[in-house]
């Protein structure tokens, strides 16, 4: 499904057998399945804190969160547009609790 937003066209896309919903632009960049990799590839401890740097629209983070229900992630992005679109996308997963998006300034 195709919407606009932020003066982007997005769509809604789910990944891992529709557990993770992730909100992307309709052209450029989509996540393909580098984010599920890497968050599968992860050693975390329970109860702890994860950083994505250069999160772009959530995917690997939201991965991981979906995968282990315990740990907590802030995805850190520069381009305000996909830090928008990852925060959509905390919301669309009810990820509220445990997820958090920054953005802006220089990293």
């Amino acid at each position: 499904m195709t919407h606009s937003r932020q003066g982007l066209k997005t769509t809604t896309d789910t990944v891992l057998g529709g557990r993770v919903k992730v909100i992307q632009p309709e052209t450029g960049y989509r996540i393909a399945i580098d984010p599920m990799l890497l968050a599968a590839a992860m050693d975390v401890s329970p109860r702890c804190r994860v950083l994505d740097v250069g999160c772009g629209t959530g995917a690997a983070l939201f991965c991981l969160l979906a995968r282990l229900p315990t740990v907590q992630g802030v995805g850190l992005e520069k381009q305000q547009s996909m830090a928008e679109l990852a925060r959509l996308g905390v919301e669309a997963n009810d990820f509220a609790d445990r997820g958090e998006i920054c953005s802006g300034g220089y990293f």
